[in-house]
């Protein structure tokens, strides 16, 4: 799948990004989809159209010109086909590029490896959060807990268990809201992306994950197997909340 990219590459949106899903995209200085504080730019500047990865530029008769692959801004255009690495200028300072983005979805395997590379990092920060736990419960293992070895097990083991869950609630959709990754998805070079390409919000990366738990409870893990056969090796959970695994970008 391909996603149209939009960077900033002079101007006051310098650095800055967006992905462009399929539509029109107005671009001035006022009240447009796309707003530019320059005031070399004209209030409705110009239209981008996208559509199936296909896009193009139209200036609105600005005041201070639209071109596309010039530097020198000698020839202003009108309406212009956009292709990948293209870049356009509006008025003398802003200029943005195009770049076509292709989402490679990533497999069952390297996200069970992912996966375990972020449990080796919680699996040590649980055991002592066991034994911070233990050290707090009157348990005595010649006797147990209220008498009942088996009884003070169960309660450890309970709060344990709740303990771990919390924790990778704290853990995992704090880092895909932040940095569309955990670490072992920085190590093994996959993203967490919307299924458009964008960036995945902190609500979004929450409901991910939560459904992600609720359907591993209820299926005993087997509808994690879902996403080895769907078509964009999509698990139920990245369809509820509309996300996709895919590859770091390559630039």
């Amino acid at each position: 799948m391909s996603v149209i990219k939009l960077v900033g590459l002079e101007g006051p949106l310098r650095g800055k990004s967006r992905m462009l899903t399929e539509g029109e995209y107005m671009m001035g200085r006022d009240g447009c989809a796309i707003s530019i504080p320059d005031p070399k730019v004209s209030s409705i500047h110009a239209k981008l159209n996208v559509a199936n990865s296909h896009v193009t530029i139209e200036d609105v008769e600005s005041l201070n010109g639209t071109y596309v692959n010039d530097p020198q801004k000698a020839n202003r255009i009108f309406f212009e086909t956009l292709h990948d690495q293209d870049t356009f200028a509006l008025g003398p300072n802003t200029v943005f590029g195009i770049r076509l983005i292709e989402l490679r979805s990533v497999g069952f395997w390297r996200r069970c490896l992912a996966a375990l590379v972020d449990f080796l990092v919680l699996i040590p920060i649980g055991i002592a959060g066991y034994f911070v736990i233990a050290s707090f419960l009157p348990v005595r293992w010649d006797g147990g807990f209220d008498g009942s070895a088996g009884t003070a097990f169960l309660i450890l083991a309970t709060l344990w268990g709740m303990l771990f869950t919390v924790m990778t609630f704290a853990y995992f959709p704090v880092m895909h809201g932040w940095k569309s990754q955990t670490l072992g998805k920085m190590a093994l070079g996959i993203r967490i992306v919307r299924s458009d390409g964008s960036e995945i919000s902190y609500s979004t990366a929450f409901l991910r994950h939560l459904m992600l738990v609720l359907l591993d409870r209820i299926s005993f893990g087997i509808l994690y197997i879902f996403l080895a056969v769907h078509p964009q090796k999509r698990g139920w959970h990245d369809l509820i909340a509309d996300t996709r695994v895919v590859d770091v970008e390559k630039h």
